[in-house]
């Protein structure tokens, strides 16, 4: 998907069902999502902890060393940030330890700074597959960072939740990729949606139609024989304008 100019902004794609092929080299990053979204335990974070996680995530998102500062930072809040490598690079980690999960995410982060698009899955459980999806995308595409879910929407709705660390982790990307742009990923069933008429229906989280997503939707159209819309051009239906994290980037290009 080529560039698209813009100051930091959020779309959301809510996709049908679909299946997904995952490379071999992502069979180990595949397992751990897998086990990590299967988490049931969730724990709201204090005030501190989310000003903590903000600084760390933005730390991390502007290139700074992923070193024994940093993993001893995480550690004190019940984080592993691990070096995982692929046939192709070397990848951060960042995830709570098996058995110690309180439902805070798991991240996976790029060195490459070159790259400004953070894929988001906040129901990474509860759409299906879309936290897979995301980490295909992740692997074979040029984005920084990927953030998931590890909880049940059930428990604690990433997507409309203000203080989490998934909000933290949209807010410091923000901060450190002011021009980038934050792709989220939601599933959507016909059954209940019967007039949304699309395969794929992009949004950029607001009730008028932004100058940058007709560019966008046409490169998704390229890619794929999928039908793809356009909120709120092509469809009413599923435009995400209560989307927590689409409001936070709001915010921060106003600023």
């Amino acid at each position: 998907m080529k560039p698209v100019d813009m100051k930091s902004s959020a779309i959301c794609l809510v996709l049908g069902s679909m299946h997904v092929l995952v490379q071999a080299e992502a069979v180990d990053l595949e397992s751990r999502l897998a086990r990590a979204i299967t988490n049931t335990v969730y724990q709201a974070p204090t005030r501190a902890g989310l000003t903590e996680a903000t600084e760390l995530f933005r730390r991390m998102l502007q290139g700074h060393c992923a070193n024994e500062q940093l993993k001893t930072r995480w550690a004190a809040m019940g984080f592993e940030l691990q070096e995982i490598t692929t046939t192709n690079e070397s990848l951060w980690l960042l995830s709570e330890p098996a058995g110690k999960e309180s439902g805070r995410g798991w991240y996976l982060f790029r060195t490459n700074l070159a790259f400004s698009i953070a894929l988001e899955a906040p129901h990474a459980r509860n759409d299906i597959h879309t936290g897979m999806i995301a980490l295909q995308l992740f692997l074979t595409g040029q984005t920084r960072v990927l953030a998931a879910s590890t909880i049940t929407r059930h428990r604690a709705d990433m997507a409309h939740l203000d203080d989490t660390f998934f909000q933290a982790f949209t807010v410091a990307f923000a901060e450190a990729c002011p021009t980038g742009l934050v792709v989220q990923l939601h599933g959507f069933g016909f059954d209940d949606h019967p007039q949304a008429r699309g395969d794929i229906i992009a949004s950029a989280g607001t009730r008028l139609p932004e100058p940058w997503l007709s560019a966008l939707v046409q490169q998704l159209k390229q890619a794929t024989k999928l039908l793809v819309l356009a909120y709120p051009r092509d469809t009413k239906q599923l435009g995400a304008t209560l989307n927590a994290q689409g409001r936070a980037l709001q915010q921060t290009r106003n600023c």
